[in-house]
This record gives structure tokens, sequence and C-alpha cells, in this order.
């Protein structure tokens, strides 16, 4: 307890107050290192890691091709994050991006936008950032066979289907911050399966 409270208030002025708590719990419990990864995480980063990750399994789904994340990444660093939405719509239009996955990230895009404003943060950075986590997502889930992966999907079928603007909005809010961690932890056990099709 002594050692527990002393290690507590040493880190008190190098960590964020939200995080001494957890890493109170941390010390003085056995928890998963996945699971107090992502609540400390949570509690430090505004990135919504949990919509993205729907967003990227929604273009596993529509079977969006690998080289169409990566020019996403290519567009937003020659351009700005203007260009980068109406290249989305324009290549959800042609059907070589899929539409729920674009209505999913310009909605994470707007979103991460206005909270970079309003933290006086460089937006353009952040917008990356975002993406590079959809690529990320996108790449683990990708490494998984479509017959593996689609009982992971059975979990988030109601949330993988989208809409109009406003059903697109209601879904990603309804969405679990710790989603992320749970479709990791049913996808990395599955990498390297591979279906027979």
């Amino acid at each position: 307890m002594k050692i527990a409270l002393l290690f507590t208030l040493t880190i008190k002025f190098f960590i964020p107050p939200s995080c001494t708590t957890l890493i109170r719990v941390a010390c003085s419990t056995d928890l998963n290192f996945l699971t107090l990864l992502g609540e400390m995480r949570m509690s430090t980063v505004q990135e919504p890691l949990h919509q993205i990750a729907i967003a990227a399994l929604a273009a596993v789904q529509e079977k969006v091709d690998r080289s169409q994340v990566n020019k996403l990444l290519e567009v937003l660093n020659a351009y700005d994050i203007e260009t980068l939405i109406v290249f989305m719509a324009r290549q959800a239009a042609r059907r070589e991006f899929g539409k729920c996955a674009a209505q999913y990230l310009i909605s994470i895009i707007g979103a991460v936008a206005s909270e970079a404003r309003k933290r006086n943060a460089d937006v353009k950075a952040e917008v990356r950032k975002a993406l590079g986590y959809f690529k990320w997502f996108f790449e683990v889930f990708s490494g998984v066979g479509s017959k593996a992966l689609s009982g992971v999907m059975e979990n988030y079928q109601t949330i993988l289907t989208c809409g109009d603007r406003e059903s697109v909005e209601k879904a990603l809010a309804s969405v679990k911050p710790e989603t992320y961690l749970e479709l990791l932890k049913a996808v990395l056990p599955l990498i390297g399966v591979k279906s027979r099709e």
C-alpha cells in the first residue's frame, strides 16, 4: 500500500491527473495490458478510435482496395481537408471507395477538425493522424480472411449499414469507446486465417 501510494504521489507531477487513478489501480490489480493501454489512451487522447475502427471495418466489408486508403493520405498531404473530402465523395461515386466508409470518414474528419480547432491544434495534422489510424485498422482487418472476419462483423452489422447523414452520425455516436479494443481482441487471433473461396 505504501509503495502504491508513493508511486502515485511521485508520478502525479509527470502524468495527467486522469491517468494517476488508472495507474494506481493497475499497480494494485492484475489488469490485461491491452485493456490498460486502451483505458490510458481513451483518457489522454481525443481521437475517436472506436469510430475510426468502424469506418475501417466498413471499408473492408465494402472491399475497398488498399491503394484507395493510401490515396487518402496522399491527397491530404498534397492538398487540404476540403479537397480530401471532395476526393472521397468522387471515389465513392466512382465505386472506387465504399459509400459507407466514405460517409463515416467524412463525419469523423469533420468531428476531428472541429475538435482540433477548439484546441487550437493543427487541423491538418490531426486529420492526418486520424487517417493514419484508419489505415492501420484497415490493414489489420484486411489481414483476416473474409469468412473469419464475417463472424466479427455480425456483432456490428447494425452500425455498418449506412444511410443519410443523420443516420450515419447516429450510428457513429452509438459506438462505444472500447469498441476498437473489442475489435482488435476479436481479430488479432484470426490474422492469417484465409478463407477458401
